[in-house]
């Protein structure tokens, strides 16, 4: 990272490399507890989803990212991101604090195969990955992938992928389909990859619901983006029959996640360990002596993140506090993450503040008949949140044009393989079509680093921030 560091600064570049952590914040490659970008990858689409969370007002968003490999989803409650305060990896359990995403293995590149027993179709849980990537790359995989089903079946145009500079081979994708799946399976490979697509959707939308119902949540509460380079393509798919309160992407749906991080504020992140018990009934005068206790591990955070990023080059009086505590009922093993309303507990009232802010949290992650104050609290743990604003990205607002995209937005058409008919689908550019356009479907947008297919008895219109909302017609 120092390396790159350097020949970032050797091209111009003035101020110190940055890296996301797996809790959201930002910090610079000299910070001293690095370990925690571990599993940051897929973390700046929720900070995204956020960011359009607040600026569009919808408070409840599902984020879901699909890629070549994984199927990705995150929450957004009440503007909110979720944050899990342990990981667990190969069994082991990590005390790094991060943003709670829910993956499974769903991705272009996952290969497909024949299980030797029941002699179904699999898919995954390898993925070809970027290189050799599917077989219609001709780099030398020769097993099938989503993505060379997607191929066939008229979906992706051979001669834009990215742009163009990356033809894919048709011919190659149905020559490994057909030898491999469809001729031992004695069916079509243009049915049998229309199966495959099927399962894969059906995969990514009970994985959806999964996610809101161990939570207690209904889809109906909820918006949905779809992102990542598929994101789109599979948008259709795996949203139908769900009753979302909405569903759209936007044209940058492949680099969203690095969109998150432009909406992300430099933000540091500290805890420390304390013993406050609220029992039932408190006193007053209780209660202020353990706001003492609260707020004497507050001074102390605040002491050692001004420290940390005066150090880092920021202005005292540029940082912000926000003050944390991690919460529970009493003689609960887990606790939650409260943003405290007071910046001190110094009154009764105070406290009874930072428990309301407790019980309102509980109540949305849980339901309200969970909560349970007749047990009394714990605070076995404090926090603090040190952020320097920076500059965001603008989400232009632009005026809406007619219903009927422009003529240069329609590309022609192509053949499209649906439910065991060949179908002719309107092809358009995603950067040409201007907010206020509705496209129906059968239709096909295309876009160097994405696809969005809009199936029959389906619509896209693209709003005034240039949204793109999945309809019925």
């Amino acid at each position: 990272m120092f390396q790159i560091e350097k020949k970032l600064q050797g091209n111009g570049h003035k101020h110190p490399l940055q890296i996301v952590l797996a809790d959201g914040s930002i910090a610079n490659i000299r910070y001293p507890a690095l370990f925690k970008a571990c599993f940051s990858g897929p973390v700046g689409g929720i900070l995204g989803g956020r960011y359009l969370s607040r600026a569009f007002d919808m408070p409840n968003l599902v984020c879901s990212d699909m890629g070549g490999t994984s199927f990705d989803v995150g929450l957004i409650m009440g503007g909110e991101c979720l944050m899990l305060r342990e990981v667990e990896v190969g069994r082991s359990i990590l005390n790094i604090p991060t943003l709670a995403m829910d993956s499974i293995g769903a991705g272009t590149g996952m290969y497909v195969s024949i299980d030797p027993e029941s002699k179904r179709i699999d898919i995954g849980p390898g993925s070809a990955g970027a290189e050799p990537g599917p077989v219609c790359y001709d780099l030398g995989n020769e097993t099938p992938t989503v993505m060379d089903c997607c191929l066939i079946l008229g979906i992706l145009n051979p001669d834009y992928y990215l742009g163009g500079k990356l033809k894919l081979r048709g011919d190659l994708a149905y020559q490994a389909i057909k030898e491999r799946l469809a001729d031992p399976l004695g069916v079509d490979p243009y049915r049998l990859s229309g199966g495959v697509m099927d399962l894969i959707n059906i995969r990514m939308r009970e994985h959806i619901s999964t996610v809101l119902a161990v939570r207690g949540y209904s889809t109906a509460d909820y918006y949905l983006i779809g992102y990542g380079g598929a994101g789109p393509m599979f948008l259709a798919g795996y949203s139908a029959g769900l009753p979302f309160r909405g569903i759209f992407t936007v044209p940058w749906a492949a680099a969203f996640s690095a969109f998150g991080l432009t909406a992300a504020d430099y933000i540091h992140r500290y805890q420390k360990s304390t013993t406050v018990v609220i029992p039932p009934g408190a006193a007053e005068d209780y209660k202020i002596l353990m706001g003492a206790i609260v707020n004497v591990g507050w001074e102390e955070l605040e002491r050692i993140a001004a420290s940390e990023m005066e150090e880092e080059g920021f202005k005292k009086e540029d940082i912000q506090f926000s003050q944390v505590a991690y919460v529970r009922y009493m003689m609960q093993l887990e606790d939650l993450e409260v943003m405290s309303p007071v910046s001190r507990v110094n009154t009764a009232a105070d406290m009874d503040k930072l428990i309301d802010a407790f019980e309102e949290k509980y109540s949305n992650v849980y339901a309200y008949a969970a909560r349970y104050p007749e047990a009394g609290y714990q605070i076995m743990e404090l926090g603090l949140i040190a952020s320097v604003a920076k500059p965001r990205p603008v989400l232009r607002k632009y005026p809406l044009e007619g219903k009927v995209p422009p003529k240069e937005a329609l590309k022609g058409q192509r053949e499209v393989y649906v439910r065991g008919e060949w179908k002719r689908a309107n092809l358009y550019e995603m950067d040409l079509l201007q907010p206020g356009n509705v496209v129906e479907g059968l239709a096909i947008i295309e876009a160097p680093a994405t696809t969005m297919p809009v199936p029959e008895g389906k619509k896209v219109m693209v709003d005034e921030y240039k949204r793109y909302w999945l309809r019925e017609v």
